[in-house]
């Protein structure tokens, strides 16, 4: 049922050898990225009419493409992207032990959910690859370089003591989402910090002032 999602190990690996071949980089979005995928012929999903659209009472709409919240529609994306990557147009092979991997002739792509990280030596290249898959009936936009995905973001909350005295969180900032970012950025990017965002990481239900300090 589910989508095959690259390992951070090569995403980490391709931008080592972006960097010491100088390669240009690229990361693209697929916009709305499951209304691109048809269901599979065999599958016939129907759902509620969504609210606002009651021309017909008691139907039902039944599902052509994939849709947010369907959980085949990850897989469904991946198999219709995979299937625009290795069009002869473009020329690249899928790898057989990494399947969000694509190979060609002085391109690569990694494949990461509904994000595209291409690495190339022209910038032509990129260019190449984008218009390929629009003329696929794919809606992209190019973001920018590939480094800036290594950044991301999360979600919020207020909450320790100052001598015996529990002293509430004030509430400016969104004391969950900068731990959920920390988390991210240690994960991915900064595993000399793990210790530390652990231990903040401890009072994301209530966490008081002094927290919200030791995270600023």
């Amino acid at each position: 049922m589910w989508s095959p999602v690259d390992q951070w190990s090569m995403v980490h690996t391709l931008m080592i050898l972006a960097a010491n071949q100088c390669l240009v980089t690229a990361q693209v979005d697929v916009t709305v990225a499951f209304v691109h995928a048809e269901l599979v012929t065999n599958q016939h999903i129907s759902i509620y009419q969504p609210a606002g659209c009651c021309h017909f009472k008691n139907m039902v709409l039944n599902l052509k493409r994939g849709v947010y919240a369907l959980k085949q529609a990850p897989r469904n994306f991946f198999y219709y992207l995979r299937k625009c990557l290795v069009y002869k147009e473009l020329g690249l092979k899928q790898s057989s032990w990494d399947p969000c991997l694509f190979v060609g002739i002085n391109v690569i792509v990694v494949v990461y959910m509904d994000d595209i990280l291409c690495f190339v030596k022209e910038d032509s290249k990129i260019q190449k690859v984008i218009d390929a898959l629009k003329e696929k009936g794919i809606a992209i936009h190019h973001e920018g370089i590939a480094e800036g995905f290594l950044v991301s973001h999360t979600s919020q909350g207020p909450a320790t003591y100052q001598g015996c005295q529990w002293v509430p969180a004030s509430g400016n900032i969104n004391y969950p989402a900068v731990v959920g970012i920390l988390l991210y950025l240690f994960s991915h990017s900064y595993p000399d910090i793990a210790f530390t965002v652990h231990q903040v990481a401890k009072y994301t239900f209530k966490p008081s002032h002094r927290h919200e300090l030791a995270i600023v």
